[in-house]
């Protein structure tokens, strides 16, 4: 099975993996299953899709990620739970550094033992509650921990000149809300729709981009 899910993981990003990438992959996969799950970071009946709905999921935003990461810009993951999509972007992206925040003691402690169990020299994890706490400097991705119109909210009130990105994952049908169509050009912040992995993934999944005009 994770030989196929692998090669689904190929076709999502675009380029082959490495022989380290795909062992990374693999025990991340089976240190969420192991210790993640029983921390409670994962819901219990997440272990017969962790692949499909956190992976791979996970590993769609490369597509998105691609055209906004020059010159050495970072990724900063808000939200980040047990690494999602943090880890997984920082072990498709080696040369990219990530930062995973999260507000809570026991997520962080989590985090930093999947990067020490890992191996992960290109990522690092804060506690951090957002956006009461300040943001490092970078593109930053969410994955369903901000809604919308706060990743919105967040974006207008930070001084970074980075798009940030939110996976709309299963709960849009490709049309932006009119609302937040409305907020965005008040804003001066161009906002996109992008459908990844739809003969990929189980589901489509679909990433909102967000860049100061």
């Amino acid at each position: 099975m994770e030989s196929s899910e692998l090669e689904r993981c190929v076709h999502l990003v675009g380029h082959t993996l490495s022989t380290k990438q795909r062992e990374q992959l693999t025990s991340y996969a089976a240190w969420l299953a192991d210790e993640a799950i029983v921390a409670g970071g994962i819901g219990p009946d997440e272990g017969t899709r962790l692949w499909d709905r956190h992976i791979l999921d996970s590993a769609a935003f490369v597509a998105v990620l691609d055209d906004r990461l020059q010159d050495g810009v970072a990724i900063v993951d808000i939200g980040s739970g047990v690494g999602l999509p943090g880890i997984v972007l920082a072990i498709l992206l080696p040369d990219t550094p990530v930062t995973l925040l999260d507000r809570s003691q026991r997520r962080h402690g989590l985090q930093r033992r999947a990067i020490r169990i890992l191996d992960l020299q290109n990522c690092d994890s804060l506690q951090r509650d957002v956006p009461a706490q300040p943001v490092p400097r970078g593109v930053r991705v969410f994955r369903a921990s901000l809604t919308p119109g706060e990743v919105l909210s967040l974006h207008v009130g930070s001084q970074n000149d980075h798009a940030s990105i939110v996976a709309l994952t299963r709960r849009t049908d490709g049309v932006l809300p009119d609302d937040l169509r409305t907020a965005a050009a008040a804003a001066g912040v161009d906002v996109r729709l992008h459908g990844i992995g739809a003969d990929i993934l189980d589901s489509p999944a679909w990433f909102l981009s967000m860049v100061t005009l």
